[in-house]
């Protein structure tokens, strides 16, 4: 396979090859270039392989963003790694792209708004007081996920 270095030195050869000393600047920059791409490819290769791997088996995409981590090769490069969620919100992209957003679960075609779920969801912990007070066990336990999940609810209430 070319490397970046002789796939630049060939572009370059191919448009101006009298000029070859003082592209050599050029020649690097496009190496760097090419090695960008390189990456790019390979990362979002790995994110459709193993998303569609993983979707084939029936698992969804919050199960599918548990599973799949970039391999050391692409993981050391800058410009893959994960930033804002980058892999995740990547896989469920292209988990959407192959099958579209509906996850066969009923009760999503038709949820509750935010603000009549989380006057349900207070009543049902037993109060703000209550979902505080568990909110604060569940923090003492560093589940942080969890936590999130429990007072976001109050946040509409």
């Amino acid at each position: 396979m070319p490397t970046p270095e002789t796939e630049a030195h060939t572009i370059v050869m191919l448009y101006c090859p009298n000029l070859k000393h003082l592209l050599e600047p050029i020649i690097s920059m496009l190496s760097s270039i090419i090695l960008f791409w390189l990456n790019k490819r390979d990362l979002y290769k790995h994110i459709h392989n193993w998303t569609l791997q993983y979707a084939n088996k029936g698992y969804y995409t919050i199960e599918i963003k548990v599973f799949v981590r970039l391999p050391a090769s692409l993981n050391k490069e800058r410009c893959c790694r994960g930033f804002y969620g980058l892999l995740n919100h990547n896989i469920n992209s292209q988990y959407q792209l192959c099958f579209g957003t509906y996850d066969s679960n009923p009760e999503h075609l038709d949820e509750l708004p935010p603000c009549e779920l989380a006057v349900n969801v207070v009543e049902m912990f037993g109060g703000v007081e209550k979902q505080l007070a568990i909110g604060q066990e569940v923090h003492n336990k560093g589940e942080y996920r969890w936590l999130a999940t429990i007072l976001n609810h109050l946040v509409f209430f």
